[in-house]
């Protein structure tokens, strides 16, 4: 059935009698309260999803952040694994390096000393007291 406009339309009942109704919306509305209410409940239906929604992407993006953290992390700890054996690889360079061995073997090959064949030790005074008894 197809609803007309609002407007007053007069129904006759027999020819004796009119009747002047007053139609105020559509059928398939209803009142202007109704409408009202419905475009209430609407609205708050769309803001309710649109808070869902900004929600949900939220907590997407909190994850996000916090996958990427622990990405960080992981990537933070192999390097202080790396940079700590290298530390024990140069502590180990180091010791090799002051090792007397090591040093005598350079010293004498490399940069051609010669190892004294006799050393001589003596009081640390006895040079000084030779300067004053050569003044007297």
């Amino acid at each position: 059935m197809l609803a007309r406009k609002a407007g007053y339309y007069n129904y006759q009942n027999q020819g004796t009698r009119t009747i002047a109704v007053h139609y105020t919306g559509d059928a398939a509305y209803g009142t202007r309260a109704e409408e009202r209410k419905f475009s209430q409940v609407l609205w708050k239906t769309f803001a309710l999803i649109a808070i869902i929604g900004i929600l949900l992407l939220a907590h997407v993006a909190i994850s996000a952040a916090a996958a990427n953290s622990g990405y960080n992390l992981m990537r933070e700890k192999q390097q202080v694994q790396q940079f700590y054996r290298e530390n024990v690889d140069l502590r180990l360079d180091i010791a090799k390096m002051e090792s007397p061995d090591r040093i005598y073997s350079t010293a004498t090959q490399k940069l051609g000393m010669v190892a004294p064949g006799q050393v001589l030790y003596g009081p640390s005074y006895a040079k000084s007291s030779v300067g004053k008894h050569a003044g007297k």
